[in-house]
């Protein structure tokens, strides 16, 4: 983190036994009681003063400062260095090193800041943290009269002594600051939607991603019933008939025989209906998609939509503190006074002799009494004016004041019309094809349907008859399905077909219903609240009050009934009562809140109508002043919330 040392611009001590006399050449500050023996005590307060505005950066703010003193020995007779304790307040008058003495001293206020000081402290930087107050300074909560740094005035001999900036160790004031980053304003509300602008021409259509591999082939289906059986071939030439004998009588019928060997199997008939088919198989991965093909040019860009209403202009910071004003040019040299001749009549009064050199200045007599006023004589004729003196050095300039929050950003602008849809672009050209992914396993073979009437033969000529056809076998079992081939090559892709016309935009719909004005304002760099006064707010997330930082209160634009919720912590237990006050006078009975004096935080409550132009600040009804804790976190908030619409 960034800092800076700082080193005083005026450091002396004072002495009550000694005191008309000034000390500001001493290389050493002392503080504490001094009694040599059979003497009076002698009390030495130190005060040091630093200036701020030319060191801290623009755009910065103060997050720590430490006062760092070296503690010297002691070596004064019948005085012995002790460990000890010493205290810090704020100067509530100005003093100039040079002219300050014990009766003139400034007056001041306890801040609440002490050290104790040891024997080992001696010949070493020792640090004082004292934040709240160097900021107070530079955000001008109170003037920078410095500091008084008193030890323990009632222990006899309880002297110590630091270092002035008359010798090598002087007094610092290191500061570390970082930048200022002010709480965003709140969004204003989005504008009406213009008409969509035109839509530019559809780019080039990239070339078609490589096809992924082929899914498994799904089961195969159930086999569809077997066709009709063909007809029997040709019966082969019958052998030439013996003579038939004379029949016998019929002897009992044998024992069948085994069936004989199947005859080769007929011309297989047309196979019958497909049966239907299996499920299909997982769908394998996509392929990678191939690059996206060149944009297209982009159509014309529509007419631009009204621009939305500008927000209000953010809150002005504070301005900086004014520069100190440059030295003043050269007096011109003061003419001899001539000699006073006897009074006549006015004459016309003669230009003005230059001014001769003015003599050194007499001891002032009494003042006599005062005469009676003489008759005015008539103005003589104006003497010609004479030669400007140059102009004194212009002084530096103070450094700019912190910048303001941002304001409420306006409405969007209304969105322009939808423009006319470009041509589409050419198609890219398609990608090639992925390889083929494995075949599916193939299916169980469906049951084989039953065989088909065999037609009667016909009728056989003159031959013998034929002896009996054998029974006929059963048909075989269907041999196993081949193997699926491989799949054609993917064909072309078609041309892709224009682009549709776009739709026209749909109507906006209704925007909700909100708070009508709702605000967090806070305080988070500290400060001291004297009783009766306001707590000043740095920041603030508000929609519908008038408020800017850095201010005591917050002004009511809409009339309504609001709740109040606030917190203040305090960095000491002077915190005793707070309430809301309205309109700088009235006093709200059922919002002053009290705390037991053993704590330092308070937090209230209360629901309150509010008329328009209305103010409500956040008071310390107490009648001590109340320490805010320092930065980096809020010591003080307020939350105000209209109930009603």
């Amino acid at each position: 983190m960034a800092y800076i040392n700082v080193l005083p611009t005026d450091d002396i001590y004072v002495s009550s036994l000694n005191p008309n006399e000034n000390f500001s050449s001493a290389p050493f500050l002392l503080v504490g009681n001094y009694t040599r023996h059979n003497c009076h005590s002698n009390i030495f307060r130190s005060l040091i003063k630093f200036n701020l505005n030319p060191d801290i950066p623009f755009g910065t703010m103060i997050s720590r400062a430490t006062l760092y003193l070296y503690v010297d020995d002691i070596n004064l007779k019948d005085c012995t260095f002790r460990d000890s304790e010493i205290t810090i307040y704020r100067n509530t008058q100005n003093f100039n090193e040079n002219s300050v003495i014990w009766n003139n001293a400034p007056t001041f206020e306890s801040t609440g800041y002490t050290r104790q000081i040891s024997v080992s402290d001696r010949y070493s930087y020792i640090g004082i943290d004292i934040t709240d107050l160097v900021k107070g300074w530079a955000l001008g909560f109170y003037d920078n009269y410095g500091i008084t740094i008193r030890g323990c005035e009632n222990v006899t001999n309880s002297l110590v002594a630091f270092s002035s900036k008359e010798s090598s160790n002087p007094p610092i004031l290191k500061i570390f600051y970082q930048p200022i980053v002010g709480p965003t304003g709140a969004t204003g509300p989005t504008g009406v939607t213009g008409p969509t602008g035109v839509t530019g021409p559809t780019g080039v259509t990239g070339r078609t991603g490589v096809t992924g591999p082929t899914g498994a082939t799904g089961t195969t289906g159930v086999t569809g019933p077997t066709g009709v059986t063909g007809p029997t071939g040709a019966t082969g030439p019958t052998g030439a008939t013996g003579p038939t004998g004379a029949t016998g009588p019929t002897g009992a019928t044998g024992v069948t025989g085994p069936t004989g060997v199947t005859g080769p199997t007929g011309v297989t008939g047309p196979t019958g209906a497909t049966g239907p088919t299996g499920a299909t198989g997982v769908t394998g991965p996509t392929g990678v998609t191939g690059p996206t093909g060149a944009t297209g040019p982009t159509g014309a860009t529509g007419p631009t939509g009204a621009t939305g209403v500008t927000g209000p202009t953010g809150v002005t910071g504070p301005t900086g503190a004014t520069g100190p004003t440059g030295v003043t040019g050269p007096t011109g040299a003061t003419g001899v006074t001539g000699p006073t001749g006897v009074t006549g009549r006015t004459g016309v009064t003669g230009p003005t002799g230059a001014t001769g050199p003015t003599g050194a200045t007499g001891v002032t007599g009494p003042t006599g009494a005062t005469g009676p006023t003489g008759a005015t004589g008539p103005t003589g004729v104006t003497g010609p004016t004479g030669v400007t003196g140059p102009t004194g050095i212009t002084g530096l300039t103070g450094p700019t004041g912190v910048t303001g929050p941002t304001g409420v950003t306006g409405p969007t602008g209304v969105t322009g019309p939808t423009g006319v849809t470009g041509p589409t672009g050419v198609t890219g050209p398609t990608g090639a094809t992925g390889p083929t992914g494995a075949t599916g396993v193939t299916g169980p073979t469906g049951v084989t349907g039953r065989t088909g009437v065999t037609g009667p033969t016909g009728i056989t000529g003159p031959t013998g008859a034929t002896g009996p056809t054998g029974i006929t076998g059963p048909t075989g079992v269907t041999g196993p399905t081949g193997a699926t081939g491989p799949t054609g090559v993917t064909g072309p892709t078609g041309i892709t077909g224009p682009t549709g016309v776009t739709g026209s935009t749909g109507a906006t719909g209704a925007t909700g219903l909100g708070l009508v004005a709702f605000g967090y304002f806070f305080n988070n760099i500290g400060g001291v609240v004297n009783p009766g006064s306001p707590v000043a707010f740095n920041g603030a997330v508000q929609n519908g009050f008038g408020f800017t930082p850095i201010s005591t209160f917050v002004s009511i634009v809409t009339s309504g009934l609001y709740e109040a919720r606030f917190i203040v912590i305090a960095a000491d237990v002077n915190l005793q009562s707070i309430a809301l006050r309205i309109n700088g006078t009235q006093i709200i009975s059922t919002t002053v809140y009290s705390t037991p004096t053993d704590t330092n935080l308070i937090v209230g409550q209360a629901i309150i109508p509010l008329s328009t132009s209305e103010t409500v600040e956040l008071i310390n009804n107490s009648e001590s002043p109340i320490i805010l804790n320092s930065i980096n976190s809020v010591s003080a908030s307020l939350i105000l919330t209209k109930l009603d619409r």
